[in-house]
């Protein structure tokens, strides 16, 4: 702080008084209380908050946050909470400056959020719509995990037991049994596609089966809680994702379209 000062002498003849001041300088701190600094998501996904605390500092300014993302400060508890959901793709490298009086030096921290656009259908929605369309070539989003199909039925026709026009599909020949097998989906299995990659939620011991369009396996891979698989070695066309159970039930399924 600043604190000024008076010094006075007294004498038989006269007094004398002499002022000055004391500057006692000091630095604010912003620290990481809970949150990660360098997060990777997609548009339309809310962040994980991330929570400071400071000391020392009467401003507080958030610079370069992705549109929706908004910095909250609570000068009684004297928290700066960062939180929102990103609408715009990008790569934002953010900062937080924390500043005070003329006597307090400003501390600064910084982040970064990679956004990335998700992944749409060819109507333009998300890409587990779970409406059981095909997608258009190329655009790279996932289709059914059990939703109702075209028709109307709550069928899931992307189990790959029937053929579908034009995607070359077939359950003839040595055909994985797996692929061709009739299932209910399970409420607590999903799978959703973000550019090349496949996030999988299913109960750990679960695997996951990668199919051609024929049937033929490409790929089986035991899965944790929630596992992310990538899926940029494959060439482009129609795959199939297929969950199943430690015991082997057919848990989910979904048609993918890589570009």
């Amino acid at each position: 702080g600043i604190f000024n000062f008076t010094v006075t002498t007294t004498g038989a003849d006269y007094n004398a008084n002499s002022t000055g001041t004391i500057t006692v300088k000091t630095t604010a701190t912003i620290t990481l209380a809970s949150g990660s600094t360098s997060q990777t998501l997609e548009t339309g996904t809310a962040i994980e908050s991330i929570v400071f605390t400071y000391t020392d500092a009467t401003s507080i300014t958030a610079e370069n946050l992705p549109d929706g993302v908004t910095a909250t400060i609570d000068t009684a508890s004297k928290t700066v909470t960062i939180s929102g959901t990103p609408t715009t793709a990008g790569s934002y490298a953010w900062t937080l400056l924390a500043s005070g009086e003329s006597y307090v030096t400003s501390a600064t921290v910084t982040g970064t959020f990679t956004i990335t656009a998700a992944a749409t259908d060819e109507d333009g929605d998300d890409g587990d719509d779970n409406d059981g369309s095909s997608d258009s070539e190329g655009s790279g989003s996932s289709e059914s995990e059990g939703g109702d199909n075209e028709d109307g039925d709550d069928e899931d026709d992307n189990d790959g037991s029937s053929s579908s026009e034009g995607d070359g599909s077939s359950s003839s020949g040595d055909t994985d049994p797996i692929f061709t097998a009739d299932f209910a989906k399970a409420a607590n299995v999903s799978l959703r596609m973000s550019a090349r990659t496949l996030n999988v939620a299913a109960p750990a011991g679960s695997k996951l089966y990668l199919f051609d369009a024929t049937g033929h396996t490409i790929a089986v891979r035991e899965l944790s809680s929630n596992t992310a698989v990538s899926l940029e070695a494959l060439p482009s066309g129609n795959i199939f994702a297929v969950v199943t159970s430690d015991s082997g039930r057919k848990l989910a399924a979904k048609r993918i379209s890589l570009r």
